[in-house]
């Protein structure tokens, strides 16, 4: 789940603030184990602060950064498998509770963004690993999806068994990400 975690952030942040052009706030994105600010930028967009009634606060302050790259703040986001090793949870129900709670947080206000996530889980990397089971036609899709799962495996060094359970883990996704929307439909996580 790291390293899809992982991909889905890199894959929502801005490339470059050179590139700056045309980004919103809503694509900045961060992972908390390990930031690393300036003091100078870290006061400049409030610190923690400024996002203290955000229920994923590094998210919010990747977004804070992003908000301010007109202004010449940069935010890049970057894998470190080569000099640091996380682990944000011991146990599924650690798992369960920490992404339940965190999940659609990272979305901030923006629930349609949400609702396309899941969508996409669905369509791009559920359906295409089980559709060959009354299809069987449809196998060359599934093969692409598991090869895909077996390249990001490769390149995080996580467990090959992820690739054989990546319908199951991604039918969890969905599952904890839904659990999510529902403790957080009101006005939020307390």
């Amino acid at each position: 789940m790291r390293a899809l975690a992982g991909g889905a952030a890199a894959a929502l942040s801005p490339p470059r603030a050179e590139a700056g052009v045309g980004l919103t706030r809503g694509l900045g994105a961060a992972n908390g184990q390990f930031l690393l600010f300036t003091r100078a930028a870290y006061d400049r967009i409030g610190g923690h602060e400024s996002v203290r009634a955000e229920i994923a606060e590094d998210v919010a302050l990747g977004r804070e950064i992003t908000a301010r790259m007109p202004e010449g703040m940069r935010l890049c986001v970057c894998e470190a498998v080569e000099f640091s090793r996380v682990r944000m949870y011991r146990s599924f129900a650690e798992v369960w509770a920490g992404f339940a709670k965190n999940l659609r947080g990272v979305f901030g206000r923006e629930g349609w963004l949400f609702w396309v996530f899941l969508l996409g889980l669905w369509v791009f990397l559920l359906a295409p690993t089980v559709h060959w089971l009354w299809r069987p036609a449809a196998w060359p899709q599934a093969v692409a999806v598991l090869g895909l799962r077996a390249l990001v495996t490769w390149r995080f060094r996580t467990g090959w068994v992820g690739v054989l359970l990546h319908p199951l883990a991604i039918g969890l996704v969905i599952a904890v990400a839904l659990r999510s929307w529902w403790l957080t439909r009101g006005p939020g996580v307390e």
